[in-house]
């Protein structure tokens, strides 16, 4: 069986559930349009941000049709096809791709299926507010895209992922995946260094985006509890790689990943594996989605935007309790997160006769 992830490779996913595919005797590949910012690996990029418009859609048409030779199966991503942008019309290969019998997965990760209204109407904490999301293409007329492209996905796909909660409120009979990015194995905790001299607690926070991480909120609230007097220092960190990542996390007493999006992202996964405590908002409505057993084990300390300032000072000093929820971060990365794990899902999804 000959697998191909693409067309992007968001938060290193598929590179993480590509290699553990691999590890269970599949041939897997990721192929990706550009390179990542923050260096997320893939077998082949097409690096369309270095070519002209003419070569950037040749160069995918010419990718389409090696691929057709060479793979079985097509697991697209981010809510796109391989030729799912605007040089040509939305999933135009797709009839192509199937009348040659391949077969079609799809994973969804974030705002290529969150339906913004939606969440603005129903939730009062929400990425998609609009004093959150900055995007200006970001509307009404998007949602209706979001809505056709989970139509043709749902209809063209045989199994639907969703990489947050939340989306499988809009996608029907949608498979919940967790995040195959951090292999624990190479993403192990030091062991517990002597008591730091100093009595400053170190905060770390790396937002992607600023306004959907809720970074202003995090500002705010260290800077209300150093103004009480509490020894804290927020170490903000932006634009840095996935490796570089490791040293930067292993410094830090706690973690603030995001805010508004109701569920963890990546680098909660990160941070949970190396045994440090996280903080995000997790949105209680969205947890029927997410298997029992790993809602239960869910060891992220939940905390909202007005609630910040509360969850920090009782919880940053109370060394026994951060070292107790590091602990339980690292065996829930090794237990819901590990690729290996959450390749045999995918597997097992290949592997199904077609219906």
């Amino acid at each position: 069986m000959k697998v191909l992830h693409c067309p992007s490779s968001v938060i290193g996913h598929a590179w993480g559930l590509s290699r553990a595919e691999r590890s269970l005797g599949i041939d897997s590949d990721v192929m990706s349009f550009k390179g990542h910012p923050f260096g997320y690996l893939a077998d082949t990029i097409l690096h369309l941000e270095k070519s002209s418009w003419p070569e950037r859609a040749a160069k995918m048409v010419r990718f389409l049709y090696q691929s057709i030779e060479k793979y079985d199966v097509f697991h697209f991503n981010f809510g796109a096809s391989l030729l799912s942008t605007f040089y040509f019309p939305f999933a135009c290969d797709i009839p192509l791709i199937t009348s040659k019998g391949k077969r079609i997965f799809a994973t969804f990760m974030g705002c290529d299926a969150r339906i913004g209204g939606y969440m603005r109407n129903h939730y009062p904490y929400s990425a998609c507010n609009r004093q959150h999301c900055k995007n200006s293409w970001c509307n009404p007329l998007t949602d209706r895209v979001r809505k056709r492209r989970i139509k043709i996905f749902s209809r063209i796909a045989e199994t639907l992922f969703c990489l947050n909660p939340d989306l499988c409120r809009f996608i029907p009979n949608a498979v919940f995946l967790p995040y195959a990015h951090v292999d624990p194995k190479t993403w192990t905790p030091k062991r517990q260094r002597k008591q730091k001299q100093s009595k400053e607690k170190i905060i770390l926070h790396a937002p992607s985006d600023r306004n959907i991480k809720g970074t202003r909120y995090v500002l705010e609230a260290v800077r209300r509890l150093q103004l009480k007097g509490l020894p804290i220092k927020l170490q903000l960190v932006e634009n840095t790689g996935h490796q570089e990542m490791k040293e930067l996390i292993e410094n830090a007493d706690i973690v603030i990943d995001q805010l508004l999006v109701g569920w963890y992202g990546g680098f909660a996964v990160e941070a949970m594996a190396l045994a440090k405590p996280v903080i995000s908002y997790i949105r209680k409505e969205d947890i029927e989605f997410v298997p029992n057993e790993m809602a239960k084990d869910l060891p992220i300390i939940s905390s909202t935007i007005e609630t910040l300032d509360n969850v920090l000072e009782n919880e940053i000093f109370d060394t026994q309790h951060m070292l107790m929820i590091g602990e339980k971060g690292r065996a829930y990365v090794e237990k819901w997160h590990d690729p290996l794990k959450v390749a045999k899902t995918t597997f097992r999804c290949y592997s199904k006769k077609r219906s």
